[in-house]
């Protein structure tokens, strides 16, 4: 639990940091966070924050276009027509043009292979953030995806599958 407390917050801080700069703001954070008892993981979480960050593949996740932490909080219905309270927090967020993509980092040491594999309190997780989200961008297409941190991959949990978890979600919010 502490390693991905840790990821979230570097992943949170560093992106605003020049890329210049981030892996020593990384050590100087990690010696001020890292408890003593796990000194000997600083520099493997170095390596996985800098994977991270330095992917071109994300580079768009973590530009100045995206915002880190953003709060969720409203209410949405469910299929069946109950209300369902929402209070949650996005790890990343990129608002485009045309799309809204949906950025949850799992810290998972093993992370699943395919879409099919992945946890249903995550899927219901995305589906519930999709939903809300739709509402505050109709025109754009809304993206969710699991940012593995340890592959690291980003993976994106398909429209149709979102929207099958969605409809099996209880009134309470959890999912069936």
């Amino acid at each position: 639990m502490e390693r991905g407390r840790l990821i979230h917050r570097l992943l949170e801080l560093l992106p605003d940091i020049p890329e210049e700069d981030r892996l020593a703001a990384a050590g100087n954070y990690l010696r001020q966070a890292l408890k003593p008892e796990f000194e000997r993981f600083r520099e493997p979480l170095l390596a996985e924050v800098g994977d991270i960050l330095g992917n071109e593949t994300f580079k768009p996740l973590f530009s100045a276009h995206a915002r880190a932490e953003v709060p969720l909080v409203g209410t949405i219905r469910s299929h069946g027509g109950a209300e369902i309270e929402i209070s949650g927090q996005i790890d990343r967020l990129l608002v485009e043009e045309n799309r809204v993509l949906i950025v949850d980092y799992k810290t998972n040491l093993n992370p699943p292979r395919t879409v099919a594999d992945v946890p249903l309190e995550y899927r219901a997780q995305l589906c519930v953030y999709r939903e809300m989200l739709k509402r505050i961008y109709p025109d754009r297409e809304i993206s969710a995806c699991l940012l593995w941190t340890a592959a690291p991959d980003l993976m994106e949990i398909p429209a149709p599958i979102l929207n099958e978890t969605f409809a099996g979600l209880r009134p309470d919010g959890t999912a069936t």
